[in-house]
């Protein structure tokens, strides 16, 4: 996994559509592990900011961001000559 989003900035800026679609998949799971950090450090009262809004809105943020992963992970198995994803029945 990524450790910035600035690391996705060359596939995010390529003319080769499949880059694009992986760095925006890198750039959600990224997003998506820092918002499964705030959920935990607020279950476990170690949050050191107020929230912004009802954790139920950062709760259902995150299901919204899991299914949109799943959608382009499964995107990009499509194209992958060798996909090794759990379960898939993509015909390549």
């Amino acid at each position: 996994m990524i450790k910035n989003l600035k690391e996705t900035v060359t596939g995010m800026t390529s003319a080769n559509h499949v880059d694009r679609l992986v760095a925006e998949f890198d750039q959600l799971q990224f997003r998506l592990s820092d918002l499964y950090d705030v959920l935990k450090k607020y279950a476990t009262h170690q949050l050191d900011h107020p929230l912004d809004c009802d954790i139920e809105i950062l709760r259902q943020q995150a299901d919204a961001m899991e299914v949109y992963l799943d959608c382009l992970a499964e995107r990009i198995c499509n194209y992958a000559d060798d996909c090794d994803c759990e379960g898939c029945d993509h015909a390549n």
